[in-house]
Order: C-alpha cells, then sequence, then structure tokens
C-alpha cells in the first residue's frame, strides 16, 4: 500500500513540479527510511483537495479507454510486450514496467472501429502547436514534430508542468494563444520565457 502511495505521488511530482515542492520531503523522506505516515497523510490531503462531490453518472475511465482502443489499432503481442518491457526499463527502471499496462490497454479489444493513423498534411489551417520544457506528459521534442505533421507552428515554452494556456503559468503563452485564436496570428518567435512575479512564480 506505502510503495503504491509512494510510486503515485511521484509520478504526480514529475509530472507537476508545484506538486513536488509539497510531496518532495514526503517522498524522499519515505525512500531513505521507509516512513510511511507522513506519505499517508499526504495521500490523504492530496486525495481531498482533489475530490468531486457531484455524483458519478459514469465511469469516465472506461469511456477514456473505449474511445482510445476504438481509434487505435495496434494489439500487440505477448513477445512484443516483452520486448517493450525491456526496453522500457532499459529506459527508465522506474517507470518502465508501469507503462507496459498502457501499451496493453487494447489487447483483447475488438478491431478498431475507426483507425487513427499518423497524420501528415500541408492542406490544414496553419496551427499553433505549444509545448513546455518540463512537461513529462506530452515532451517538448514532440512539439515541433506535431507541428511538422500538421503544418502548424510550434511554440515552446519554459512553463511549469504539464499545459500552459490560461492557466495563469506564462503570460507569454497567454498572448500568443489570444492572437491566435483572435486574429489568426502566429508568434514572432518560437521561444516563451516564464517571468519571475509575472508568471505565478
Amino acid at each position: 500500500m506505502s510503495l503504491d502511495v509512494f510510486l503515485m505521488l511521484l509520478t504526480e511530482a514529475v509530472q507537476d513540479p508545484r506538486v513536488a515542492e509539497l510531496v518532495g520531503p514526503v517522498l524522499i523522506r519515505f525512500a531513505l527510511d521507509g516512513e510511511s505516515a507522513p506519505l499517508l497523510d499526504v495521500m490523504e490531503q492530496y486525495e481531498s483537495a482533489n475530490d468531486d462531490d457531484d455524483p458519478v453518472v459514469f465511469d469516465s475511465d472506461t469511456v477514456q479507454h473505449a474511445v482510445i482502443c476504438a481509434d487505435d489499432p495496434v494489439r500487440p503481442t505477448f513477445d512484443s510486450l516483452v520486448a517493450t518491457m525491456a526496453e522500457l526499463d532499459a529506459r527508465s527502471d522506474l517507470f518502465g514496467e508501469a507503462l507496459v499496462p498502457l501499451v496493453a490497454s487494447c489487447v483483447g479489444w475488438p478491431e478498431a472501429l475507426d483507425p487513427v493513423y499518423p497524420m501528415l498534411t500541408t492542406d490544414a489551417p496553419t496551427s499553433l502547436v505549444i509545448g513546455g520544457s518540463s512537461d513529462i506528459s506530452t515532451l517538448a521534442e514532440w512539439t515541433p514534430l506535431m507541428a511538422e505533421a500538421i503544418g502548424g507552428f510550434a511554440l515552446l515554452s519554459d512553463h511549469a508542468g504539464h499545459t500552459a494556456v490560461f492557466s495563469d503559468k506564462s503570460a507569454c503563452v497567454d498572448d500568443a494563444a489570444i492572437a491566435y485564436l483572435l486574429y489568426g496570428t502566429l508568434p514572432d518567435n518560437q521561444q516563451c520565457r516564464v517571468v519571475p512575479g509575472v508568471d505565478g512564480e
């Protein structure tokens, strides 16, 4: 139980530097001496802060899974999963095996209803693709690749964590998004810097 909580909070902390500031000392303490009481206290506070009092009408995780598998034509074999696990473990022995279930999430599902294949187009209107330098969920190096695939403009930002637009993380990103959405104007450069004292830092 304590190890599961540790890994869950560690994943959240890696994805969002603000969470890391809050739970970092407790994670370090647990890693060094195995003391679980502070870890479980933090987890309880974290869950309370994220509680939703509204009734759950349907299981959104199941719906999301169904949509993903309707889009994704990949149905890996056992052998390919073993090879994937070895590759992921070589990259990160902490997160590698945790990602294998994600790779295997559509095994056993029917064939994809409307498969989504890699895009490559120059016909679509120029889009604004924003990536963050510390975003562990959608890595910064994917930003120019996505922009190239859809004929877009890549804007890299050094804001903290995942997502940036209209979240008080970067005035530069907000201004770029507003100019694009209202006037179709793209930024003059491809980099946004966070300004301490202005961007919620």
